[in-house]
């Protein structure tokens, strides 16, 4: 019995080395798979760097290396009771620096509405304030958007009812494109209406280090560089008043084109399309798509951090802000829109459009910029923002 007693101790000691043998191997390739992914992840987010933009673009965006440690869970995303944690950012042409540009946009956290509109500068050289009716426009919108609720139709319709009642309420001579998105009731699906060449973008971090294109609107225009826009012009009982104020020309043009069919807000193209938490909805001008290709917004924004996926790192210091997301993409447009021989969208268009143009677009850019978040990261994000440029928001 003593000998069974010994060799039983010499089994459990073995089965015990044994035991410690496999728990060294196991961890020993845990550490090498983790080594092993972290690597990929090294190699995968090096690609993601954004080489050639300027300090002004590169200061608003993130390291790559901190996207090294992300991985995104499979199908688990809040896809209901969402909010729009947003900023816009705002460059006017620098022959406009001294008046800001004729852009304008809103938002509009208590509604779930985004606006933004691009005002035509040609009525500067009538002598009228071409920024004034798209201010006007998006502070109608904005008034609208908090009487008017979906609560019993799509977002799509309350985007149009926006629009229309918002252009109801302006009054000043001008004409301008205009768009506008609002968040459903239960905070899952997004409705736009867009009227004119301002362009509206949802992009979703679908892998763990890159942002894809899941749903973008389209231009509307007339003829190439004329874009769909509503207008508000001076009827005949304005004419004495314009002259005397001099302003003949402009009245001889009114009267000469007096026939023109307008648009009108029925007019705007409509969409819809589901959201996730950690979606970016972007709004730009044409300044910004005019003079980057969808590619590159998407390699900008590649660098950011949602707050979806700060919380996953357990780090809400290393969210991107709204506003610093739309200032890296205005930045970038305005780089583009300075060089005369960069290859441009504008400049492919103007291709197949069979007229030539070279290099950038120099316009207004404006960009408004929002993460798709669930209440909680909107209410501590909004605390923790920092004071963003706001120039032309209404």
């Amino acid at each position: 019995n003593e000998g069974d007693s010994v060799t039983s101790h010499e089994h459990d000691a073995d089965r015990a080395a044994n035991g410690d043998l496999l728990m060294k191997h196991s961890q020993s390739a845990t550490h090498v798979a983790l080594a092993a992914s972290r690597e990929e992840g090294l190699r995968r987010v090096t690609s993601l760097s954004v080489q050639g933009w300027p300090p002004s673009v590169l200061e608003f965006l993130i390291s790559p290396d901190l996207l090294v440690d992300l991985q995104l869970p499979i199908d688990v995303r809040e896809n209901s009771g969402l909010k729009l944690m947003s900023g816009g950012f705002m460059i006017p042409h620098p022959d406009k620096a001294h008046t800001g540009g004729a852009d304008a946009y809103f938002a509009s956290p208590e509604t779930g509405c985004l606006g933004i509109a691009d005002g035509v500068g040609e009525w500067d050289s009538f002598g009228l304030n071409p920024r004034l009716f798209a201010e006007q426009l998006m502070r109608g919108c904005k008034e609208a958007s908090a009487k008017i609720s979906d609560e019993h139709e799509s977002p799509v319709h309350r985007a149009v009812k926006v629009l229309t009642a918002g252009y109801a309420t302006t009054s000043a001579f001008g004409s301008s494109t205009a768009l506008i998105c609002c968040l459903d009731q239960p905070g899952e699906r997004l409705g736009v209406s867009n009227l004119g060449d301002s362009t509206l973008m949802v992009l979703r971090r679908q892998k763990s280090h890159v942002m894809t294109c899941v749903m973008r609107t389209k231009e509307q225009q007339h003829t190439f560089n004329c874009p769909f826009q509503l207008a508000r012009l001076p009827r005949d009982e304005h004419y004495p008043q314009l002259i005397k104020e001099g302003k003949a020309t402009l009245v001889r043009v009114l009267r000469q084109s007096s026939m023109m069919p307008q648009d009108t807000p029925s007019m705007a193209a409509t969409y819809s399309t589901s959201l996730q938490e950690g979606d970016l909805v972007l709004l730009g001008t044409d300044g910004v798509f005019d003079n980057l290709f969808d590619h590159e917004i998407c390699a900008l924004a590649n660098l950011t951090m949602s707050p979806y996926e700060a919380s996953l790192l357990q780090n809400s210091e290393l969210v991107t802000p709204a506003e610093h997301v739309a200032a890296a993409v205005a930045h970038a447009a305005f780089h583009r829109s300075r060089d005369p021989k960069a290859k441009t969208p504008f400049a492919r268009h103007a291709r197949q459009s069979g007229t030539h143009y070279a290099g950038g677009k120099m316009d207004d850019i404006t960009v408004l910029a929002a993460w798709v978040v669930r209440p909680s990261h909107s209410e501590r994000m909004r605390k923790q923002s920092s004071v963003h440029q706001d120039i032309g928001k209404v």
